[in-house]
């Protein structure tokens, strides 16, 4: 069981990473705006407050990419019965779905994070007023949100495994 676990856990964290990147690529080339509460503080203060347009756009982003993560997480789930032919384990489903996430976690601090913003720098990435802040780089703090992000994943997986189970034992 544990080696679907983890290739199931890989596969689906793939895919979320596939469909986050396009997310966050189109996203920030339609209104890089979208992403300014995700900026660095020091960009941040010298930012505009989001405007309500780009409040708008948010939840015209966050609703479908949050309906296509929990519907990979629960295939993730339904995967993991079929091959285990009923209830998985707790442990199981919470180093699944902790797998599939610190994937994409992963991901986004390499490839997004570290190479795309901050190595590479494309001008889609860049909010207008922040060209004083060409030269810095900003490794630390996308690393501290990894560091966040994991410690979250962490404690989410075990809720959700939590959850799944209870639901298993009361069925």
């Amino acid at each position: 069981m544990w080696t679907t676990v983890l290739s199931e856990g890989l596969r689906v964290g793939g895919l979320i990473s596939l469909w986050m990147l396009i997310v966050m690529v189109a996203s920030l080339r339609w209104n890089p705006e979208i992403w300014v509460n995700d900026y660095p503080p020091e960009i941040r203060r010298v930012l505009p407050s989001k405007s309500e347009r780009a409040r708008r756009q948010t939840l015209w982003v966050s609703i479908p990419t949050f309906i296509v993560l929990i519907g990979l997480q629960a295939w993730l789930v339904v995967r993991l019965y079929a091959a285990a032919g009923g209830f998985p384990g707790f442990w199981e489903l919470a180093a699944a779905i902790w797998l599939a996430m610190q994937t994409f976690n992963l991901f986004d601090l390499l490839i997004v994070d570290w190479l795309l913003v901050e190595t590479w720098r494309p001008s889609f990435v860049l909010m207008p007023g922040t060209e004083a802040f060409a030269h810095r780089r900003f490794y630390g703090f996308h690393f501290r949100g990894f560091l966040k992000g994991f410690v979250g994943i962490t404690v989410l997986s075990l809720i959700v495994a939590g959850g799944i189970t209870l639901v298993s034992w009361l069925t």
